[in-house]
């Protein structure tokens, strides 16, 4: 009996990890399905042609993922998912609620992934939106994104516009690396550099400036094109 028992015990032990690892891998696998059915949606939350039912829907789909799978990428797209519905708000109260659950969300990525410079930028366009601007939070996220993600091309024309809105909060130090940021985005994404300058006088102001100290050629260049 006990040789019995003895043979067989492999086989169970096998067995029970067999089932353990399938039991990992479902939520796993619920998560990957639920984030590829709503992909199509997430990709179009700032069409405004978008109904509001289906955002609402696709948050509901993104919190049912993070009940089994809670990682940095869900977290992502319901931040952004909060900030898609903060844009559709019909009041202030409601507005500034879906950005607090926008900022709830990017914090929980971070806690995943403390080194992504889009979830610590997007973190500093939301406080400056909740009174980040005042209390320091948005200074804050604004130059640990800056640290984590000094070369993100697709980032620092908003790293940029952010620091104009803080400059005052800045050092000297963190101040000279926002424009040479400026100088090296604009040989890169001019256009957007330009953008950004017109958009308000603060910008306009570091922009310039920091052109200004750079070589006088493409200075004068960076001007023509301001100009047109």
């Amino acid at each position: 009996m006990k040789r019995s028992i003895l043979r067989r015990l492999p086989a169970c032990i096998g067995l029970v990890g067999a089932a353990f690892l399938i039991w990992l891998a479902v939520p796993r696998t619920f998560a990957s399905i639920m984030l590829a059915v709503s992909k199509p949606a997430y990709e179009q939350i700032n069409n405004p042609a978008l109904p509001l039912a289906d955002i609402a829907q696709l948050k509901d789909r993104l919190l049912r993922v993070i009940d089994w799978v809670d990682e940095r990428e869900v977290q992502t797209r319901l931040g952004y998912v909060e900030l898609a519905l903060a844009a559709r708000a019909e009041n202030e109260a409601e507005r500034q609620n879906h950005l607090a659950l926008a900022e709830t969300a990017f914090e929980n990525a971070i806690a995943h992934s403390p080194m992504d410079p889009f979830s610590w930028a997007r973190l500093c366009y939301i406080r400056l939106q909740t009174g980040g601007a005042e209390d320091g939070t948005a200074m804050q996220a604004l130059l640990t994104s800056l640290v984590t993600g000094p070369y993100e091309r697709s980032l620092a024309i908003s790293q940029i516009e952010y620091a104009a809105i803080l400059w005052d909060q800045l050092s000297e130090d963190d101040q000279k690396t926002i424009e040479e940021k400026v100088r090296w985005i604009e040989t890169l994404e001019r256009r957007d550099l330009i953008a950004l300058a017109k958009q308000n006088p603060k910008t306009m102001t570091l922009v310039i400036r920091a052109m200004a100290d750079g070589d006088i050629d493409r200075f004068t260049r960076f001007i023509v094109q301001l100009n047109k």
